[in-house]
C-alpha cells in the first residue's frame, strides 16, 4: 500500500441488498472518488451464505459478471465474500463443494478479490480458531490464481465484547490458532475497537497488528445502519478520526448504509482523510456531495440532520414524517427516492442481524 490507501466498499450488510442498477452506479462513484475495490457480500444472498445447497441464480451469476467486467475498465478490484454458514464444524464433508463454488464463482464474475468470512455465527468449538485455520489454508492453497487477494474476517473480529455476549465467549486462544503459521499475504478483516467504531486510532491498529501477527485490513462499519440499534438511523456525516493510518494497514473497507445513495456524503470523505486534508476541506467536500444528490432540497436535510442521524425514525413524529414527504412530493431523484422510502419505514431492521 505504498503511496497510497487501498480503500474500498464491501456490501455486507443484512438487509434488502442494492441490485445490479444501484451496484453500476456505485462503481462509477468508486472510481470517482479514488477508491480501488468493491466486494459483493451481502447477507441475503443465500447461495453466499447458507451451507452451500443452494447455488447462485444464473441471472445473479450474469449481473455480477457484467459489474465485474466494468469494474476492470474503471480499473477496480471486483471480489465476491462467502461466508457459509456452520462450515467450520462440517468443511470435511463441505469441502470439495466450496472449492468448487469459489473456483466457478470467482471465474463466472470476473473477481480478483475472496473474502472468506466467519463473522456473525455462533460459537460451535472451542477450537474453532484451529479449525478455522485449516480452512483458510486450504481454500488459500487451492485458490485460483486469477485472485490475487484473500481476505479472512474472523468470528471475532474485534475485541468489542459484544460479540462475546451475543456470539458465545471468545477462546482465549483464539487468534493464537487462527493465525498459526498462516501465510502473510493472506489479509485479516477487523473492524477497530467496536463493532462500530467511532474512530480507529494508529494505536488501536498498533494493538490488532499484534493481535493477528500482521497490518489489519479494516472493515469499518461506518455509515452502515443494519443493526437492531441502528436501523432506525441515517449516518450522514463525514468519517471522523481515522488519521495517520495510511502505511499502517493493508486496506480499509468501508460498510454502507442499505441506502446507497445516502451513503455518498459519508463515503466521499475517506479517501481525503487517506490524503491528510484539512478537517474544513473535508468539511467542504462533503457539502459539495450532498448539494449534488440532493440539489435545492440540501438546506431541508441539512435542517432535519439531527433527526436522521440522533433521533431517528421511530421518534420522529407522523406530523413531521409527513411534513418532509409533503415538500418532497415531487422529487424522484435517487437519494430523495431512497429518504422518502426510509422515511415510510421500507428499511426495516432484519432481526437476523444479531450485532
Amino acid at each position: 500500500m505504498a503511496g497510497s490507501a487501498y480503500l474500498g466498499v464491501i456490501e455486507g450488510f443484512f438487509g434488502k441488498s442494492y441490485g445490479y442498477t444501484k451496484r453500476s452506479h456505485l462503481l462509477d462513484f468508486l472510481h470517482k472518488n479514488n477508491y480501488s475495490f468493491y466486494i459483493y457480500a451481502p447477507k441475503e444472498d443465500k447461495a453466499l451464505r447458507s451451507d452451500l445447497s443452494e447455488s447462485m441464480p444464473e441471472s445473479t451469476i450474469s449481473e455480477l459478471s457484467f459489474l465485474g467486467q466494468k469494474s476492470r475498465i474503471l480499473n477496480i478490484d471486483f471480489g465476491i465474500g462467502i461466508s457459509p454458514l456452520n462450515l467450520s464444524s462440517s468443511f470435511d464433508s463441505l469441502r470439495n463443494k466450496l472449492l468448487q463454488r469459489i473456483d466457478s464463482y470467482t471465474k463466472r464474475t470476473n473477481s480478483v478479490i475472496l473474502a472468506l468470512l466467519f463473522d456473525d455465527v455462533k460459537l460451535e468449538d472451542p477450537h474453532i480458531g484451529f479449525l478455522q485455520n485449516k480452512i483458510i489454508k486450504d481454500v488459500y492453497d487451492n485458490m485460483p490464481s486469477r485472485i490475487k487477494r484473500l481476505i479472512v474476517c474472523p468470528s471475532y473480529y474485534s475485541e468489542d465484547p459484544i460479540l462475546d455476549r451475543v456470539f458465545g465467549k471468545r477462546p482465549e486462544h483464539y487468534f493464537t490458532e487462527l493465525t498459526a503459521s498462516l501465510p502473510s499475504d493472506i489479509d485479516i478483516f477487523w473492524t477497530g475497537p467496536k463493532v462500530l467504531s467511532q474512530d480507529i486510532t494508529e494505536n488501536d491498529i498498533l494493538r490488532a497488528t499484534e493481535l493477528l501477527g500482521r497490518k489489519p485490513f479494516i472493515w469499518d462499519n461506518y455509515p452502515v445502519n443494519d443493526g437492531k440499534n441502528i436501523a432506525d438511523f441515517l449516518f450522514l456525516s463525514a468519517f471522523k478520526g481515522r488519521r495517520n493510518l495510511l502505511g499502517k494497514i493493508e486496506g480499509h473497507a468501508v460498510n454502507p448504509m442499505l441506502e446507497m445513495y445516502l451513503s455518498y456524503p459519508a463515503l466521499t470523505t475517506l479517501p481525503l482523510i487517506y490524503k491528510n486534508l484539512s478537517d474544513s476541506a473535508i468539511k467542504d467536500a462533503w457539502l459539495k456531495c450532498l448539494n449534488d444528490i440532493f440539489k435545492d432540497k440540501t438546506k431541508l436535510i441539512l435542517e432535519n440532520q439531527k433527526f436522521f442521524e440522533k433521533e431517528g425514525l421511530s421518534k420522529i413524529s407522523q406530523i413531521h414524517k409527513d411534513e418532509l414527504l409533503s415538500k418532497l412530493i415531487n422529487d424522484s431523484s435517487p437519494a430523495v427516492l431512497e429518504l422518502k422510502d426510509y422515511l415510510l419505514g421500507k428499511y426495516r431492521f432484519d432481526p437476523a442481524c444479531l450485532t
